[in-house]
């Protein structure tokens, strides 16, 4: 579980922290968010409690809608002094209805998700009183691995880094704000912060290259799309010779919009930092066959999941091409172009032309080899491939290179 908030000391009220008061073991009262800003004479907010849900573990947070209007010379509001209007109270016939505005449901928004980031950090119930403050994806990284992994601490470097990390967590769980933490980071010395950068990013390769090592049977296309590859999207990234970043997965490409339903669905979108051209990526499962039968004089066919992975890339490519000004007009973002769009192909294993014999393996690697080499604009690539640079990057970093 990535971890977004994290428990520090109560007598500390730093910017964005968030409190619960434990009502029950089943429950806590959190934060009012206020929807309106309050006055002498109304208050409009929402009152949120996060909860044990045995039958339902995502439905963590629940709480009030409360509108309340008083007089000006009133001296309490009705919530105060009598038991307050609620839907229990509302017969046969009767109609209860709240408008919200748009920055109403804005702040209602922005609130509830808050709370159910927090909610899903929050294992149990705190006893008392309890405050959490929300981490960045750096500091999440770190005690992510630190937590899951106590034995991730061999990813330092000597006993100096790990005093670092030490002393980094120990800060944020006493509240440190960013600013201060970034005026201590500039502090320390720069091999200091180099170890500790390189072994949490020699910690994450490895992570990688393990997932993808070790699930090689998994035949899902659904897992190496979600739980790998959108988990690790830089993976994708090295294929490219340009700097491309995760635009949108399972994006429309001859629908509506890149963001909505209606159209043709590729499974993943790059885009070049610099030109904003965008690239396809298709992505199958390594136990997807590469070849077919023997042919004839050495050759052989190509399998259908190869030949039907390539022309359906092609057909999202012509698709985007096709269709991009519409996409542009019904997507909230413009900041995208197909120019003959490269296309990748992740499918298969070259594990499967030891199959064939020591015999017959040449010609196997031939027939591959010579298709997917002269293809125009699609790259096809082997999950075992995939995993080789992820560990040639591991080399790189290590100082393993051979």
């Amino acid at each position: 579980m990535a971890l977004r908030y994290i428990n520090f000391d109560p007598e500390l009220n730093p910017d964005g922290s968030v409190r619960l008061i434990s009502t029950s073991r089943q429950s806590a009262d959190g934060p009012t968010i206020e929807l309106r800003d309050p006055s002498d004479s109304h208050r409009f907010h929402f009152d949120t409690q996060v909860v044990k849900n045995a039958k339902h573990p995502k439905e963590k947070v629940r709480g009030k809608l409360i509108y309340e209007k008083k007089g000006k010379t009133d001296p309490l509001f009705p919530s105060e002094e009598s038991k307050p209007i609620s839907k229990n109270d509302i017969r046969k016939g009767d109609t209860l209805e709240i408008e919200l505005k748009s920055g109403e449901i804005r702040r209602l928004y922005e609130g509830l998700g808050r709370m159910y980031r927090l909610a899903g950090d929050v294992e149990d119930i705190p006893s008392g009183a309890a405050t959490y403050i929300e981490v960045d994806s750096a500091v999440r990284s770190l005690l992510g691995l630190l937590r899951e992994d106590p034995s991730a601490t061999r990813m330092l470097a000597d006993n100096d880094t790990f005093d670092l990390v030490k002393e980094l967590v120990r800060l944020l769980t006493q509240g440190t704000s960013h600013e201060q933490l970034s005026e201590i980071l500039n502090g320390l010395e720069s091999d200091n912060l180099a170890s500790l950068s390189t072994g949490l990013s020699l910690e994450i390769l490895q992570r990688a290259a393990n997932e993808i090592r070790e699930n090689f049977s998994n035949t899902s296309e659904e897992y190496w799309q979600a739980e790998i590859l959108e988990k690790y999207p830089w993976i994708i990234s090295q294929l490219f010779s340009t700097p491309c970043t995760l635009f949108h997965s399972k994006a429309f490409v001859g629908g509506a919009s890149i963001e909505h339903h209606g159209g043709n669905v590729v499974d993943f979108i790059y885009q070049n930092e610099l030109t904003k051209n965008l690239a396809l990526v298709e992505i199958k499962k390594p136990s997807a066959n590469l070849l077919g039968g023997a042919y004839r004089n050495h050759c052989y066919s190509l399998s259908p999941h190869l030949s039907g992975a390539v022309n359906q890339v092609l057909s999202y490519r012509h698709s985007l091409m096709t269709k991009l000004a519409q996409l542009k007009m019904d997507s909230p973002r413009k900041d995208f172009e197909a120019f003959n769009p490269q296309c990748i192909v992740i499918i298969g294993s070259t594990s499967e032309f030891d199959r064939y014999g020591v015999d017959k393996r040449g010609d196997a690697v031939a027939t591959f080899e010579n298709f997917r080499n002269a293809l125009n604009g699609v790259t096809v690539i082997t999950f075992d491939e995939l995993l080789k640079k992820v560990e040639d990057l591991i080399s790189i970093l290590s100082g393993d290179v051979r």
